[in-house]
């Protein structure tokens, strides 16, 4: 009897035993998958932030590309300007020249 009552206690705790690691292994699991879970937000929040990133990035160019587009425009205007400013003192010179010849 004493050896049956020492196996039965035996057996109960390997169960014990077998029934506090598989506790503590879906506990382990449980946290697991939270930790995954929270990577995974963190992951899609990092990637939203770099979308929006890309995005800003994509507004500063277009707006970049329409400043340095204006400023060729600007560029252009200025120069054809500059030539008709020199083209009227070059007729304006040889109008004041053809006067004084027809003076003299």
């Amino acid at each position: 009897e004493g050896g049956a009552e020492a196996e039965a206690a035996a057996a109960a705790a390997r169960d014990t035993a077998w029934r506090c690691e598989v506790r503590m292994a879906e506990a382990a699991w449980e946290a697991a998958s939270a930790e995954a879970l929270e990577l995974r937000g963190a992951l899609s929040r990092s990637s939203a932030k770099a979308s929006a990133a890309e995005a800003l990035c994509e507004r500063r160019g277009a707006e970049l590309s329409r400043l340095s587009a204006a400023a060729d425009g600007a560029e252009a205007a200025w120069r054809i300007r500059s030539a008709q400013a020199a083209t009227e003192g070059s007729e304006r010179r040889a109008l004041r020249q053809a006067l004084e010849a027809s003076a003299e």
